[in-house]
């Protein structure tokens, strides 16, 4: 160790010994036909921007498998044992990518953790917690204080340097948006066509740290936004009853889940929900957001199950109806539909679409087939007239007939729902959903929207879902009191998880 102290400063001891070592380094490295630049990128003694490329791509593989204590401490090992830097705008530049990259590495464990909305103050059980977001501004804030100062330097370290910062303010925008959705948990209409385009933006953005040295983390961060994008067209998608778009969003979220997660330390996938059925266990990932956004997958493919079940089945067998009841992902919904159904006696319970604005010909949810696909003539023919094709059930229980097959008392059902949507309508009772935490609850109301026909003897009761979709029972006879409490209870559970407040209470309790 004293033997190699003094030949350290020996190599100190003289600018011409340093000087001629930086030039013979420079020329060893090009004998290996390796660029690293000018005699400037090569760092004080034998470090070398090579040696610091290297140890930054060590650093991004560890990152794209979530392992950012491990990502951090490669950084934190390599300044500690190379010393050798020098005071030159160009070493020091390349010092403060370093620290960057360490910070942001530790910031991102805890973003992946979901501690970026609050600090949170020491307790007796509690250690501090600060949340990454300040954390990012510091880190943005001093990296456009060190950009005034890189005038001198390599354009390969001032380039890093101003990706690094693209890349901290697309975080600062991503846990923006995340706050943005935590204060949906109380709207009754959700607007996730907003948050798809900042999530679009934020994706062009990101486009633009494109660099060999960072893909580890700008790669990761990338799918993060992707797959949030899918999320939302998906959501839209299923909400406006679009089967197929929808089908194709959910199985591009599910590619690039498993292309995401694929052999990452931080989760097992044997403990993923959608491939519960293949490996077993429960899901207990220990990344928090990714825990999140599964979550949010398994809804959308529950509603997608609820919504176009009643389309698919008339294509299916036992086996094939039982696997699409499977993807309910125990939210239930099918099986709630039905109970509540049968406990209150209706006619008719199920979902239907308000298409009275839409003067296009109405086929059908999803894809309708000929029975005899080289026929001329067959199913279907004709659109559906009248009321039935302004107000469609796209679920309903009990199971609707074949759609080429008239059903008089079903013409007579939406002539009954047309005028209880145009009362809805006109009164504009849509309520103000308060769902999630701290025990807060539907803004209550005496009872929901109902409407009774005088003729035919049918009584409606129902309430705005989402979009143009609304909740109703058709009903022979008026609910007593204690059947139009459990239906308005059935009625708020249904719009708190498929509407995504509850999903969004969820978000901002973890969150905090």
């Amino acid at each position: 160790m004293k033997k190699e102290f003094e030949e350290k400063e020996e190599t100190n001891s003289s600018p011409q010994e340093v000087s001629e070592a930086i030039a013979c380094q420079v020329v060893g490295d090009r004998s290996n036909s390796v660029q690293v630049g000018s005699a400037r990128d090569t760092l004080r003694g034998s470090v070398t921007q090579l040696d610091i490329q290297n140890i930054i791509e060590e650093f991004g593989r560890e990152v794209q498998k979530f392992e950012f204590a491990r990502a951090s401490k490669i950084i934190d090992d390599f300044r500690q044992k190379k010393l050798l830097f020098t005071s030159t705008p160009e070493d020091l530049a390349w010092g403060r990518l370093l620290n960057a990259l360490s910070e942001i590495s530790n910031c991102d464990c805890k973003y992946y953790q979901m501690a970026f909305l609050h600090n949170r103050a020491k307790t007796m059980f509690r250690k501090e917690v600060v949340g990454c977001r300040s954390q990012y501004e510091a880190i943005a804030k001093e990296l456009e204080g060190g950009a005034e100062k890189l005038n001198s330097v390599s354009t390969v370290v001032s380039h890093l340097l101003d990706l690094c910062r693209t890349y901290v303010l697309a975080r600062l925008e991503m846990i923006l948006l995340y706050d943005k959705m935590t204060l949906l948990v109380t709207e009754a209409s959700i607007d996730w066509s907003s948050m798809e385009h900042v999530a679009i933006t934020l994706r062009e953005n990101l486009r633009k740290c494109h660099h060999p040295d960072l893909a580890g983390i700008s790669h990761l961060f990338q799918e993060e936004v992707e797959i949030l994008r899918l999320l939302f067209t998906a959501q839209i998608h299923i909400s406006n009853c679009r089967m197929f778009e929808s089908l194709l969003e959910l199985k591009q979220v599910r590619e690039n889940f498993d292309f995401w997660i694929k052999e990452l330390g931080s989760l097992n996938p044997a403990n993923l929900s959608f491939f519960a059925k293949i490996l077993g266990g429960e899901p207990v990932p220990r990344n928090r957001l990714i825990q999140w956004l599964i979550k949010f997958y398994d809804l959308l493919m529950a509603k997608f199950s609820l919504y176009f079940t009643n389309v698919l089945e008339a294509y299916c067998g036992d086996e094939d109806r039982e696997s699409i009841h499977s993807i309910d992902n125990k939210f239930n919904f099918i099986d709630s539909f039905r109970n509540i159904q049968a406990q209150i006696k209706a006619c008719r319970v199920g979902i239907i679409m308000d298409r009275s604005f839409d003067g296009s010909d109405f086929y059908g949810f999803g894809y309708l087939r000929k029975d005899n696909k080289f026929a001329t003539d067959g199913y279907p023919i004709e659109p559906l007239k009248g009321v039935c094709s302004k107000y469609p059930f796209i679920f309903q229980c009990p199971n609707p007939t074949p759609g080429h097959q008239r059903n008089p008392s079903a013409e007579e059902e939406h002539g009954c729902i047309e005028k209880f949507i145009k009362k809805h309508l006109e009164s504009r009772k849509v309520p103000e959903f308060r769902g999630g935490e701290d025990g807060e609850k539907p803004n209550e109301r005496k009872e929901l929207d109902t409407w009774r026909s005088e003729t035919q003897s049918k009584y409606v009761y129902g309430d705005h879902l989402e979009g143009q979709l609304f909740i109703v029972a058709i009903l022979n006879h008026p609910l007593k009191a204690t059947e139009l409490g459990e239906f308005t209870k059935f009625v708020y559970a249904s719009q708190a998880k498929l509407r995504g407040s509850d999903l969004l209470a969820e978000l901002r309790q973890t969150a905090r």
